[in-house]
């Protein structure tokens, strides 16, 4: 049986340096069209997001704004309106289940690249594998709120 760190993947996520000319791209080849397109402005790195579901599956697709992050820089097309894999999406729903997850990511010494908090919404830990795997997951523990916010995302 798998541990908690292989648990339900839910997200497939892409970074780009052109939100909408990715979009454009993604759509042309896949048929998923409609996104939901956001900015954040949390921390020193601004991202422009697009969300679709496709499927079961949810795309993401981000847009470093000025300086990447380096959770992103290492990952971004030459091309302004390519893609490239950045990482896989593991959705938790439930608290117990998000400490399972902290805790495994201790025990197993995973290196986190990031963190993020949305209170009320989402706690999010990104590892980095990519000596094991070669990406990065993303670990997104959803409260009501956060689930309530994905069920606004368009459905292709």
């Amino acid at each position: 049986m798998a541990g908690p760190l292989y648990g339900r993947a839910f997200q497939t996520a892409y970074v780009t340096r052109d939100l909408d000319g990715a979009i454009a791209r993604y759509a042309a080849a896949f048929g998923v069209r409609n996104f939901m397109v956001f900015d954040t402005a949390n921390g020193p790195y601004a991202l422009r997001v697009g969300l679709a579901w496709a499927g079961d599956r949810m795309v993401e697709i981000l847009d470093p704004q000025g300086e990447p992050s380096p959770l992103y820089a290492g990952t971004l097309p030459d091309q302004p309106d390519g893609l490239r894999f950045h990482h896989i999406g593991h959705l938790i729903e439930d608290a117990d289940q998000w400490r399972e997850v902290e805790q495994a990511i201790a025990r197993t010494a995973t290196p986190v690249a990031s963190t993020i908090s949305v209170p009320g919404q989402f706690e999010i830990i990104y590892t980095d594998s990519r000596s094991v795997d070669g990406h990065y997951h993303e670990y997104v523990y959803a409260m009501p709120d956060g689930m309530r916010f994905f069920s606004e995302v368009p459905r292709n």
